[in-house]
């Protein structure tokens, strides 16, 4: 079943009442993807993973989410060098969007790029704007020479890709009360932390 190309606007809050579901990574699930949470809520979610990706979109591709909360949800995505976790997206390609989104009362886990909104943008552009993350705890398995690169909003900001120049905005977003248990097993700023993006990289001329 593939979403590609819906547009989806939610009518009602809905509540998982903690029932585990596996996300399903695979990028052209959500390409051409919106949503339009109509500001409601997101209840009770219970996302695991064996090493993989784990997010609510684990994969998009030129998508747009907005007016949305998620509240309550659990990320786990186990250990591995690509186990990336967030509550909203996991790894975003091409022209992504986010808007009016905000994470509260969430636990995340992974073993790299682990974020509390997003956890790795890897190529192209990203805006995010009145976006935040509240009450959320980030952790980070202890993989040797993987774990690390976490922060509270964003895990990690690739920005570039395609062969073109990336130009990503984070805008009048937030963390707040916010607690990171993260572990950088490389030692060095390779698998940076922060409270707010853990790493950004880029090419020549790409802008943040």
């Amino acid at each position: 079943i593939s979403a590609k190309g819906l547009k989806v606007k939610l009518m009602n809050d809905l509540y998982f009442n903690d029932i585990a579901l596996e996300p399903v990574v695979n990028f052209e699930h959500f390409r051409d993807f919106q949503l339009d949470g109509n500001g409601f809520c997101l209840y009770g979610l219970n996302l695991k993973s064996e090493g993989a990706v784990a997010a609510l979109f684990p994969e998009v591709v030129d998508a747009k989410f907005s007016n949305l909360t998620i509240s309550g949800i659990t990320v786990d995505a186990g250990e591995g060098a690509e186990a990336y976790a967030a509550a909203l997206l996991g790894v975003t390609y091409g022209d992504v969007v986010v808007e009016n989104v905000v994470v509260k009362n969430a636990t995340i886990k992974g073993t790299n790029k682990v974020g509390g909104l997003v956890a790795s943008v890897m190529e192209n552009n990203i805006i995010a704007t009145n976006c935040g993350v509240n009450n959320v705890i980030i952790e980070t398995y202890d993989v040797e020479d993987e774990s690390g690169l976490a922060g509270g909003l964003i895990g990690y900001i690739a920005c570039s890709g395609d062969s073109k120049i990336a130009e990503s905005r984070i805008e009048n977003c937030f963390v707040t009360n916010s607690t990171l248990n993260v572990i950088n097993s490389r030692g060095n700023n390779e698998r940076a932390n922060s409270e707010f993006i853990g790493g950004i990289a880029g090419d020549k001329g790409d802008i943040l």
